[in-house]
């Protein structure tokens, strides 16, 4: 029989294999899964600092971590290949049959704006999709309507997440968008 280990956090005993090893062999004090409730609070909390401090090391290490993505990227190319491909034919999926030439437009359109604003301002846009293609609660479409363009920094932070509040288009984003035209 395997040997049990107490919770300082939740109280409750547990195997051995639940809680983290230390480097001398011995278990924490505290189980695998209160760890993780302890990171998921930490950072809910504190998730502007930590972006703001992952951000400010990587511009201070670019070069460093450009090299690491590289080596990252060589060791696992398959996985890159294999997400690009699906997102690719997710996109071609969720582009509808019964697209007009005029939406089409639009699309083609909307990205053009984006190239043009980045070499306008000199930061990098993207044309993002306002609610996911892929997500474990809607599948969006890549229609004129479901687009917009966002600063690059913006469209990668926010990975495929949707939140009901950026369905509403604010007047301050029109009024730029109106003033780059």
């Amino acid at each position: 029989m395997s040997k049990l280990c107490s919770c300082t956090k939740c109280k409750k005993k547990k195997q051995v294999n639940e809680f983290y090893l230390r480097a001398n062999g011995k278990p924490r004090e505290i189980c695998k899964s209160c760890w993780s409730s302890i990171n998921k609070e930490y950072y809910i909390e504190n998730s502007d600092k930590i972006r703001t401090n992952r951000s400010k090391y990587y511009s201070e290490n670019k070069e460093e971590e450009s090299l690491k993505m590289k080596k990252y990227y060589e060791s696992n190319k398959e996985s890159f290949l294999e997400y690009s491909a699906k997102r690719r034919a997710t996109k071609r999926n969720s582009c509808p049959s019964w697209l007009s030439p005029k939406h089409r437009s639009e699309i083609k359109s909307l990205y053009k704006m984006a190239k043009n604003i980045t070499e306008k301002t000199g930061n990098i846009h993207h044309v993002d999709h306002i609610v996911p293609l892929t997500n474990e609660f809607v599948c969006g479409l890549h229609v004129p309507w479901n687009l917009q363009i966002l600063p690059a920094s913006e469209n990668l932070s926010k990975h495929n997440k949707f939140i009901v509040e950026d369905m509403v288009c604010s007047s301050e984003k029109s009024e730029v968008l109106k003033g780059i035209k």
